[in-house]
């Protein structure tokens, strides 16, 4: 049955599809039940992801060092503050899930707008608009895909190969989440991200050996936890 999509306030269900399109790349649909500990790997794992998944970008966007190196704080300390905020709404013994759902959704939405500002700093406009495309998710999914892929054992070029089709996954999944949510149908949702999966896992299997693959295949399978 199709499940519609509250709203709460006017200008609000833009953020809400987007969020709650982040909410399923991770693994965790029915994020209010999830403890704030769940909300990812530990941190020193996600920010190994998360340094990767930085330096994926800028290679996309052919950053000097420098400028690579400034990013990837940026973005760590981004995440940091994300899941600090985090935290601390999942935690609380004040109001109840929805209400902090809600609380979650225009959180992250602020973080995003963060990041976007000290982005500008360094980058021109159309470069922050492009590294927000998958940077700007705060979502543990990828970082977890990340973990995954970085634990395989391959060589640098290969690896930046395969990273750079989980960041399109990421991306992408999010702009036709986001699509498919102004309709309130979360079952639309799913059908997205399981063809999106399905693109990404085809994708690698010209990069990872068949022991590789079979690796990948368990992993990101359960990554959702």
């Amino acid at each position: 049955m199709k499940r519609t999509i509250a709203r709460s306030r006017p200008g609000s269900v833009c953020v809400f599809c987007v969020v709650g399109a982040l909410c399923l790349l991770g693994g965790f649909h029915n994020v209010f039940a999830q403890r704030s500990e769940r909300l990812g790997l530990e941190p020193e794992k996600a920010a190994t992801a998360q340094e990767l998944e930085a330096k994926c970008v800028t290679r996309t966007l052919k950053l000097a060092d420098d400028t690579t190196a400034k990013l990837v704080t940026l973005y760590q300390e981004a995440r940091a503050s994300h899941r600090t905020e985090a935290a601390k709404i999942w935690s609380s013994t004040e109001g109840d899930r929805s209400s902090k759902w809600q609380e979650y959704v225009e959180m992250t939405a602020s973080e995003r707008e963060k990041l976007k500002d000290t982005l500008g700093d360094i980058l021109t406009d159309a470069q922050v608009s492009k590294a927000l495309a998958s940077l700007g998710t705060f979502t543990w999914g990828w970082d977890r895909m990340v973990d995954i892929l970085a634990g395989l054992g391959l060589d640098d070029e290969t690896l930046y190969k395969a990273l750079g089709l989980v960041n399109e996954y990421v991306a992408n999944s999010a702009k036709s989440a986001k699509n498919a949510l102004t309709s309130g149908d979360w079952e639309s949702v799913r059908t997205v991200y399981q063809n999106q999966k399905t693109k990404l896992d085809s994708g690698l299997k010209s990069l990872l050996t068949e022991e590789q693959l079979a690796k990948w295949t368990e992993a990101s399978a359960r990554q959702g936890g």
